[in-house]
């Protein structure tokens, strides 16, 4: 019989150890290639946001406004130079705008612009030494001084960009002061042009155009035609653009916005019920200013004849 096996020395033997389950390997791997091909775009990001934390992107950045005259109900441009003098390309840029509330409104951006609140995401790619010009349109709301601060950054984060102003100035936020004046009735001014037919034929269709364009450096929220005295055979029926046709009052009331420089036709339709020679008056009334305006002439009215037949 053979002698027991006694350990004289060292450790004893362990519990020996699994089988690995080599069948399961392969699925095991197409977990892991599955988990880090979800995970991939994550852990980019995530990198993307490390790197932008620890080195900021850096930009050179020009602005300037569209106007000096700040008036309340007068749009103007935020206008921005943007110079990519960092090593990286930008994947778009988010501008953010603080201090807007409550005497600004943003109404509008480009190029190829997202608003959300107060954030304007510009997708436009920027390539090193390359530059981008945005542009941010604003309404002043309400009259007095305001200090708008902006801050912009890389793609759709929120890590700010070091932006230089000058060869010794930089930062993350620039202010842009801004001192808005309220509205005068002088702020409001049109270019008016009617066009009429003299000769009218009896119980037919028949228009007026009134042709104005913004002349001045507010916008208009409004503009009513207005014939004091029309004869009460001529029959005020329907309009382009449509509009509010008070017959009792004469006047026809479009709700048009024009901002300076923007034009619109405004047609009149009528029928006269009655012949003969008859004399009519249109004024024009802006914004719901209680006033008609005055004309080139001085007058506050365009009078002409017609004749029904």
């Amino acid at each position: 019989m053979d002698e027991p096996i006694e350990w004289i020395g060292g450790q004893p033997e362990g519990a020996r150890p699994k089988r690995w389950p080599y069948a399961l390997l392969p699925l095991g791997l197409i977990g892991l290639v599955a988990a880090s091909a979800l995970s991939w775009t994550a852990i980019r990001s995530t990198g993307q946001a490390v790197a932008e934390a620890v080195v900021p992107y850096t930009v050179s950045v020009q602005g300037a406004w569209s106007s000096q005259d700040k008036v309340v109900g007068g749009p103007l441009s935020m206008m921005l130079t943007i110079n990519n003098t960092d090593p990286r390309k930008l994947p778009g840029m988010t501008l953010r705008l603080k201090g807007l509330h409550p005497g600004w409104q943003i109404i509008g951006a480009g190029p190829s612009a997202q608003i959300t609140g107060d954030a304007i995401y510009f997708s436009s790619l920027v390539a090193p030494g390359k530059s981008e010009d945005l542009t941010v349109n604003l309404m002043p709301v309400k009259a007095g001084d305001s200090q708008i601060q902006l801050t912009l950054s890389a793609g759709r984060s929120t890590n700010a960009i070091t932006m230089k102003t000058s060869a010794t100035s930089q930062g993350t936020l620039l202010n842009a002061p801004a001192s808005v004046r309220a509205a005068t009735s002088s702020d409001l001014a049109v270019t008016p042009q009617l066009l009429y037919v003299r000769d009218l034929s009896l119980n037919t269709d028949a228009s007026w155009d009134v042709q104005v364009q913004n002349a001045g450096v507010i916008r208009i929220t409004s503009v009513t035609v207005a014939f004091p005295g029309l004869p009460s055979s001529f029959e005020l029926t329907t309009t382009n653009p449509a509009a509010k046709i008070d017959p009792t009052a004469g006047t026809v009331r479009f709700a048009t916005a024009l901002d300076p420089g923007a034009g619109e036709t405004l047609t009149v339709h009528f029928t006269p019920h009655a012949a003969g020679t008859f004399h009519v008056a249109a004024q024009l009334y802006l914004s719901d200013e209680p006033d008609p305006i005055v004309l080139p002439n001085g007058d506050r009215a365009v009078n002409f004849d017609v004749t029904v037949s």
